[in-house]
């Protein structure tokens, strides 16, 4: 089905092929669960308003988007109601992402606390089908109305939009693109290349190697992590070790078959991963690992929250902060939270260590030292996927207590 896709792809009219992607994007989303087309389309057209919204605004200031002589565009001035436009799209865009992904976790969150304080006070729990792709989606609409507001994007037509939001290769499972290449690269797109069958099929081929190969047979050695109480020690170590191996090949496969399937359209979706485990420390790690979403973190998290122009215990706060947040965006369960604060704590400790310690003290960068300080990365990368991987806090908790 997708070699046909593709073939009436590049067969057709270049002045149709947006709207042919675009029809057949709503209708592989509409194939799993139509109400959550319904939905996405729904928030394309809101998103899309509220940019059109900024942009008028902005005219009504004075301030028109224009370059200088050196073709930089300018900086336009923001007004208020630009600002609650902004605000309004970003309510939007997060309020739908928790509602249908956080609402059971703060239920059944709420019922326990009421349960341990004697309180009756307890409320159902929602059983909400969540849509697929919500965390990428929302996140790349995110983008979209900030840097609309901060003058970074400029206009686009609701066609190219709803490309943006319901290109199928990236739907599902990322990587989280941003628009001004995306437009880019529709813009420029040209006549059929053999490099773009290549290319594809070579990253579809890898990413289904990674996944089926590799992730599924690791996955075989990672039941331990579900049921810590009744495995030996030697099996939790040798559970979280595969689980190390099945989380990277799973997700990096997943991405090496969106990247593959945009390629075969003559796209490039951004990469996501650049060996992670051979990092010598947990911020580079962050730079290869998920490297859409870290990027994304950083820009529209981390940065606005002051990063590190603040003071040294507001940045190791703020990093602390957007690693639980970036937890909690990977599931919705506290263990999921831990697992965040854990990576935060790591990121701050290693950040105290480079301004202080190893400001003081000269340690070799030789060979040696660097294989230690990766085995040494990689173990804490690994002990925080014990947390992960377990169903729940508790069994978690059990877990690393009887490794340890």
């Amino acid at each position: 089905m997708t070699f046909v896709f593709v073939t009436y792809w590049w067969l057709l009219p270049r002045r149709w092929r947006a709207s042919f992607l675009l029809a057949a994007s709503f209708a592989y989303f509409t194939y799993n669960y139509p109400p959550h087309a319904l939905l996405l389309a729904a928030l394309t057209l809101t998103v899309y308003g509220l940019g059109i919204g900024i942009l008028a605004w902005r005219g009504k200031s004075g301030i028109v988007d224009s370059e200088d002589d050196s073709g930089v565009a300018s900086r336009p001035r923001r007004t208020e109601a630009q600002k609650w436009m902004l605000v309004f799209g970003l309510l939007i865009c997060g309020g739908t992402l928790a509602c249908f992904k956080y609402s059971p976790l703060l239920a059944s969150t709420w019922n326990s606390l009421s349960q341990h304080l004697s309180l009756d006070s307890s409320v159902p729990i929602p059983r909400l089908l969540i849509p697929i792709g919500i965390s990428f989606f929302t996140f790349e609409f995110i983008h979209y109305l900030t840097d609309l507001y901060f003058g970074k994007v400029r206009r686009a037509s609701l066609l190219d939009f709803s490309l943006f939001a319901f290109f199928f290769p990236s739907l599902v499972s990322g990587p989280i693109k941003r628009f001004q290449i995306f437009k880019e690269q529709l813009d420029e797109l040209g006549d059929f290349q053999t490099s773009y069958l290549a290319e594809g099929l070579h990253r579809i081929v890898l990413g289904l190697a990674k996944k089926i190969v590799i992730a599924d047979t690791a996955h075989l050695f990672t039941a331990s992590l579900n049921h810590p109480e009744s495995s030996s020690r030697a099996m939790l170590w040798f559970a979280m070790y595969a689980y190390a191996v099945k989380i990277y090949y799973d997700f990096s496969g997943y991405t090496d078959i969106a990247i593959g399937c945009a390629q075969l359209l003559g796209y490039r979706l951004p990469e996501n991963f650049n060996r992670p485990y051979r990092q010598p420390n947990l911020s580079k790690f962050w730079n290869n690992w998920h490297m859409s979403l870290s990027s994304w973190i950083r820009d529209y998290l981390f940065i606005p929250l002051g990063g590190s122009r603040v003071s040294a215990m507001r940045t190791l706060f703020n990093l602390t902060l957007v690693m639980a947040i970036c937890g909690l965006w990977h599931g919705a369960n506290w263990n999921f939270v831990v697992w965040g604060l854990w990576h935060g704590a790591g990121l701050a400790i290693l950040r105290v260590y480079g301004t202080t310690i190893a400001k003081r003290i000269n340690v070799p960068e030789t060979r040696l030292m660097r294989w230690a300080s990766t085995a040494v990365t990689i173990q804490f990368v690994c002990f925080g996927w014990v947390l992960f991987a377990a169903p729940d806090l508790p069994t978690a908790l059990v877990a690393l207590r009887r490794m340890v």
